[in-house]
């Protein structure tokens, strides 16, 4: 004997509200462990509040008298995911960022300041985690004038080179993708139930 069909109705709605909760939660579990670049994001130390390096360091070369801030020229036990600021007192390009030992260079940002004088700063980032306790020699075109300086990073190997926060829309991809899911199982449920009247023994008399 099977249920009555109001208790059926509440026993179909249970199931398909579990299906689309547990498909939720997967979609988000599986979105969240994706390192992939839309859904990780790099995490840097900040040289100018994080670590105190003492007296800012300069670059040296032609622009020496001029780039008055380098962070983290000249210091040691840098964080290995440290980003690279340049404060100049104008507003000022810098390219060719290049160290040695070689560092491919994720992003570099350029931001021109207009305030009480022109200024600008310019953040080189590393694409991957520096070496434990090595000496980087940096070098950059300033103006068409070769610069460099050194620093020498941490012993500590317990910095994290990635996060993985989820992004704005990610909660929509997932609400989307369980709707699809107990949609389908809706449906099969659906299927199934309508079948299930219909299915009549034949029974055929023979003379």
């Amino acid at each position: 004997m099977g249920l009555k069909k109001p208790l059926r109705k509440v026993v179909y709605a249970l199931i398909l509200i579990a299906v689309f909760l547990v498909s939720y939660g997967a979609s988000l579990l599986v979105i969240s462990v994706i390192p992939c670049g839309h859904y990780s994001a790099r995490q840097y130390s900040n040289p100018q509040t994080s670590i105190n390096y003492g007296s800012p360091s300069t670059m040296g070369g032609a622009w020496q008298e001029q780039l008055l801030l380098v962070f983290p020229a000249g210091a040691s036990n840098v964080p290995r995911d440290t980003s690279i600021v340049i404060v100049a007192p104008r507003p000022v390009r810098v390219f060719n960022v290049t160290f040695n030992p070689t560092v491919a260079i994720a992003e570099d940002k350029f931001v021109e300041y207009d305030g009480f004088g022109p200024s600008s700063v310019q953040t080189v980032y590393p694409a991957s985690l520096l070496q434990l306790n090595t000496t980087y020699n940096v070098t950059a075109t300033v103006a068409g004038t070769l610069s460099w300086f050194v620093f020498t990073t941490s012993s500590n190997p317990s910095q994290v080179a990635f996060a993985h926060p989820l992004a704005s829309y990610d909660v929509w991809v997932a609400i989307i993708g369980a709707i699809l899911v107990t949609l389908t199982v809706s449906l099969l449920m659906s299927r199934s139930r309508r079948s299930m009247p219909h299915t009549v023994l034949n029974v055929s008399s023979t003379t």
